[in-house]
C-alpha cells in the first residue's frame, strides 16, 4: 500500500497593492522620512505612519497607513485613500478624490474639481480652486469650497460650512453653521444659525 507524506503548500506573501492595484511603492519603517514617487502614475501604499509622501507628477493611487499620514498627491488626477489617523492630504493641481478615512484629518483639494471625503472625525476641508464636491461625513466638519461652484455636504454632525455665492448645499441639518461670504474669494459673510437658511454642505 502506498505510504504518502502530506505535501505543505508554501504560502506565498501577497504583493503589496491599494485597492487591488499592485504598488510599485511601498512605504515601511526601513523608508527615508521624505518619500518622493516619480513623474509618472505611482502606486504607493503606506504600511508605517510618520512619513511625508510626495506622490510627484501622474495619475497616482496612494494608500495611508493606519495612523497619522502626510500625503502630497502632487500634479496630475490623483486618488488618495488616507487611512485611519489624523492625516494631512494635499491634491496639487489635478482633478482628485481624495478620502480622509477615520480620524481628524486635514484635507486641501488644490486647484482642479475635486471630490473631498473626510469620513468619520472633524475634518477641515478646502476645496480651493476648482468646482468641488466636499463631504464631511460623521463628525463636526469645517467645509470651505473655496473658488468655484463646489457642492457641500457636511453630513452628521454640528459642521461649520463657508458658502460663496457660486455654492451650494445637498442637505439641511439644524445643527450646522452656515457662513455666508457671498463671493467665492472673500472669507468674511454673516453667520447663520442652523435654522434651515442653509444645510450642512
Amino acid at each position: 500500500m502506498f505510504s504518502g507524506h502530506p505535501v505543505a503548500a508554501l504560502a506565498a506573501t501577497a504583493p503589496a497593492a491599494c485597492h487591488g492595484v499592485r504598488a510599485t511603492t511601498v512605504v515601511t519603517s526601513a523608508s527615508p522620512h521624505v518619500v518622493n514617487g516619480t513623474s509618472g502614475r505611482d502606486v504607493i501604499v503606506i504600511r508605517v505612519a510618520g512619513h511625508v509622501v510626495n506622490a510627484g507628477g501622474g495619475n497616482d493611487l496612494v494608500c495611508g497607513s493606519a495612523g497619522r499620514d502626510v500625503i502630497d498627491a502632487g500634479l496630475g488626477n490623483d486618488i488618495v485613500f488616507a487611512g485611519a489617523g489624523n492625516d494631512t492630504v494635499d491634491g496639487g493641481d489635478g482633478h482628485d478624490v481624495l478620502d480622509g478615512d477615520a480620524g481628524d484629518d486635514v484635507i486641501n483639494g488644490g486647484v482642479g474639481d475635486d471630490v473631498e471625503n473626510g469620513g468619520a472625525g472633524g475634518d477641515i476641508e478646502n476645496g480651493n480652486a476648482g468646482n468641488d464636491h466636499l463631504n464631511g461625513g460623521a463628525g463636526n466638519d469645517t467645509l470651505d469650497g473655496d473658488v468655484g461652484a463646489d457642492v457641500d455636504n457636511g453630513g452628521a454632525g454640528a459642521d461649520t460650512v463657508m458658502l460663496g455665492s457660486d455654492d451650494s448645499q445637498t442637505d439641511d441639518d439644524p445643527s450646522d453653521t452656515d457662513v455666508e461670504s457671498g463671493d467665492d474669494d472673500d472669507g468674511g459673510g454673516d453667520e447663520g444659525g442652523g435654522d434651515g437658511g442653509g444645510s450642512d454642505g
